[in-house]
């Protein structure tokens, strides 16, 4: 059974070497919460977590979950930061998702930002499933060592899992709504807001609709516990 990692910040990246290295498509979730919640609930979305090759800690409440489900202690490690710290190490990388010309945005904000990276191609997220093969061809055309991939939650991970086996990259990595916050469309959370783990909160105050997944968050401590009584852990 798989679980979220307990590697820092740096033992990630190193991993993330390895497994560009190693000359196969390999998948990283970075997992929150919602995600963590859904996947007890949907064997597609469990399945698509358990097939990661690293689980990462993308929120406060899966580190709490880790402590109090597998009695283990696990660093947060937001995906917009490791995606940041992977452009800046040079590796080529490649956008895919959010609206038309968010990702192309993101992508010019990052070569501005970072002198060694690579950035070798963009692509909105908002394409139906018979457009798949024509968006995975241009991804292999480039053959990035990392995809970048920012969608819906739900669709994210389950495309990945379903066509990582087709993608001719080193590392796939779902990193939701992050293009927005790089391209400039939505302001990151103050630097104390992050490190307190209240970013959350920040994404409701700048998206009053995301108050409908802050509301779940108590539901998801309610599941937790739960599971502990039932003697469950924190991935299925």
């Amino acid at each position: 059974m798989h679980k979220v990692t307990d590697l820092n910040r740096e033992g990630v990246l190193h991993a993330c070497e390895k497994l560009i290295n190693n000359g196969r498509s390999n998948t990283i979730v970075t997992l929150n919460s919602l995600m963590i919640m859904k996947s007890w609930h949907d064997e597609r979305m469990s399945d698509a977590i358990s097939n990661a090759s690293l689980i990462t800690a993308d929120s406060v409440g899966i580190s709490i979950a880790s402590v109090i489900l597998d009695k283990r202690t696990v660093r947060r490690y937001p995906g917009i930061e490791m995606m940041e710290d992977i452009i800046s190490r040079g590796w080529k990388v490649f956008f895919l998702g959010s609206r038309d010309g968010v990702a192309s945005k993101a992508a010019e904000n990052m070569s501005g930002k970072y002198p060694r990276a690579r950035i070798c191609g963009a692509y909105h997220g908002y394409f139906n499933s018979s457009e798949s093969d024509h968006v995975i061809d241009i991804i292999n055309t480039c053959c990035p060592d990392v995809l970048f991939v920012g969608m819906n939650m739900m669709r994210q991970e389950k495309w990945i899992d379903a066509n990582r086996d087709r993608i001719k990259a080193g590392i796939i990595i779902g990193v939701g709504g992050s293009f927005d916050v790089i391209s400039g469309n939505l302001p990151r959370a103050p630097y104390i807001l992050r490190a307190a783990g209240y970013e959350w909160l920040w994404r409701m105050i700048i998206q009053p609709k995301r108050i409908i997944r802050v509301i779940k968050l108590p539901v998801f401590m309610v599941e937790v516990l739960w599971r502990l009584f039932r003697g469950e852990g924190l991935l299925i």
